[in-house]
């Protein structure tokens, strides 16, 4: 897979806004053999990856931390518990109860005469024999006309703070203006700010089942209740609007009970 690694490693270097800070390599062994063996192949796995990265890249050695993991005894669980092999669950109680990896693999050889054995070995450890890599950098800031660009081009290089910018950059009720606010949520989909933005320019679009589906994400937090009350009563549905804003309302949400003045006005 150098051809990848050379790409992916090739993009990030030629890109004059980052600048790498860090690769963490880590080299990872199957369990056939000594469990000393493979810890020292997986360290060496993990130095050859590095060395390569240097020659080939120029990076820094000292930008490098490099572990060799040895016996992958997660991932050859993790592969055998989702598997349908007639072994399957003597596999398991030998990974799980045999604490010393060199005697696991002499029970793994008496299941089926070998052959379950040979299947692990043909169709299983391949995969475990590997090197993982991460590479860490930074994003140098942007100015607005700059982060314009940007978004549209490679958006993964802004902060949820330089695309609002750029939102704001824009009039509200504006395509550009829903759009950055899309692409946050996307890129930022755990955020909780980036969801109550996306939702809150739904709203003003009369896009209301959109925000409602937003903001249901993060029904648990206090913080969008007036929001889902308001992008409810938009909609016409009172009986909810009414119980998101009462909620909000005995949470202290000063917002939410003007909403519910105007409301019983309204009603009286």
């Amino acid at each position: 897979q150098f051809d990848e690694v050379d790409r992916i490693i090739g993009d990030i270097r030629d890109n004059q806004d980052l600048e790498i800070t860090e690769f963490t390599i880590a080299g990872y062994a199957s369990p056939e053999g000594s469990f000393e063996h493979n810890r020292i192949l997986a360290q060496n796995r993990a130095n050859s990856f590095a060395h390569y990265l240097v020659s080939k890249f120029g990076v820094s050695r000292d930008k490098f931390t490099v572990e060799g993991k040895g016996e992958d005894w997660e991932g050859l669980r993790k592969a055998i518990s989702v598997s349908f092999l007639a072994d399957k669950q003597n596999i398991l109680n030998i990974i799980d109860k045999v604490q010393n990896p060199d005697v696991r693999n002499i029970e793994l050889l008496k299941l089926s005469n070998g052959d379950t054995y040979k299947t692990l070995l043909n169709n299983y450890y391949p995969l475990l024999r590997r090197t993982e890599y991460t590479v860490a950098y930074v994003v140098r800031a942007f100015n607005v006309e700059e982060a314009r660009e940007v978004i549209k081009k490679n958006p993964k290089l802004l902060s949820l703070n330089e695309m609002y910018l750029v939102a704001e950059s824009y009039p509200s009720n504006s395509k550009e203006f829903r759009d950055v606010f899309d692409i946050a949520v996307r890129l930022y989909p755990e955020s909780e700010i980036a969801i109550i933005n996306s939702a809150a320019a739904d709203i003003e679009s009369k896009n209301y089942d959109t925000a409602i589906e937003r903001l249901k994400r993060i029904e648990e937090k206090p913080t969008v209740w007036n929001n889902l009350g308001v992008a409810y009563i938009l909609k016409g549905d009172m009986e909810k609007a009414l119980g998101y804003f009462n909620k909000s309302a005995d949470n202290g949400d000063k917002d939410a009970s003007a909403n519910l003045e105007i409301i019983n006005r309204i009603l009286k």
